[in-house]
């Protein structure tokens, strides 16, 4: 019977654990996928208007279920070159609510970031 029970704990707490990491591997994925897509806002249309460069990044957020503002994303044009810096909180909640882990995500590419 102790061993049963053991094995039940050690399931438990396996589940939790897989459960945990996929919700904070879902924080990576976010600022993954928001940094993929800032950096081909860069490469390939930089020259759009700042506001046509934030509606595409907070639309893009919203797929991730991201909320993103316009103070969020800030757009810095020298010369020819873009700056794009996004700051925004992200959290992942681990299983029945036993802790939230809070981030702090900053992405910052320019066009030497993304030019080969």
């Amino acid at each position: 019977m102790a061993k049963k029970i053991f094995y039940i704990i050690l399931l438990v707490l396996i589940v939790y654990g897989v459960w945990s990491f996929v919700n904070v591997t879902g924080v990576k994925i976010r600022y993954g996928k928001l940094l993929d897509q800032t950096k081909n806002i860069v490469k390939y249309t930089s020259n759009d208007p700042d506001k046509k460069i934030k509606r595409r990044l907070k639309e893009n957020a919203e797929e991730s279920k991201l909320t993103l503002t316009d103070d969020d994303i800030e757009i810095i044009r020298f010369n020819s070159d873009i700056t794009i810096r996004i700051t925004y909180a992200d959290s992942a909640v681990l299983p029945f609510g036993l802790k939230t882990l809070y981030y702090d995500q900053e992405i910052d590419i320019s066009k030497g970031d993304v030019e080969e």
